[in-house]
């Protein structure tokens, strides 16, 4: 929570809110927020977690004529009210060439968007997230997946050095 803290600004009227902390405090927290904010609704949003009922935690929240984009492939999202209209967005998709063999919009997307993309981490417009480097090559997995079981990573990422397998 402290490394998504230093990225918002509350003054500005950011928000945190804790999907981990289960559906009902999800949907009170955004309503909490809205009232907050002065907000009345929600037309517009992007999930982007894969898991914990996230899409229809946000079809809670949303509004009558609001659009949700989505980026889990082959689920099933009958759950989502049909007042909202859902559609799907995946990195994939720039990779995949149209029935006729021509490129596809997503594909001259990719190609600009990455070399933006590289451009903004050169010129420190974008920086990486936190990242730890776990000793002991592919020996060090199992530290790893214990320590997210035990909630003792906090917002970093694991790299585990597959060339050094020495036992740690």
């Amino acid at each position: 929570m402290q490394y998504v803290e230093s990225l918002i600004s509350r003054e500005k009227g950011d928000t945190i809110i804790d999907y981990r902390l289960g559906e009902q405090a999800f949907v009170e927290d955004v309503h909490k927020a809205l009232s907050n904010s002065g907000v009345s609704e929600v037309k517009y949003a992007y999930d982007a977690i894969k898991g914990h009922s996230s899409f229809e935690n946000i079809s809670k929240v949303l509004a009558k004529g609001s659009k949700l984009c989505l980026v889990l492939p082959n689920l099933d999202f009958s759950s989502i009210p049909e007042y909202i209209e859902t559609s799907q967005s995946a990195v994939a998709s720039m990779f995949q060439i149209n029935k006729d063999g021509k490129k596809n919009f997503d594909q001259d997307f990719g190609f600009v968007y990455f070399r933006w993309f590289g451009k903004a981490l050169k010129e420190g417009l974008l920086t990486a997230h936190p990242c730890e480097i776990v000793p002991g090559g592919l020996y060090g997995v199992e530290k790893g997946l214990n320590n997210l079981k035990t909630s003792k990573n906090n917002a970093s990422k694991y790299v585990f050095e597959v060339s050094k397998m020495s036992p740690g």
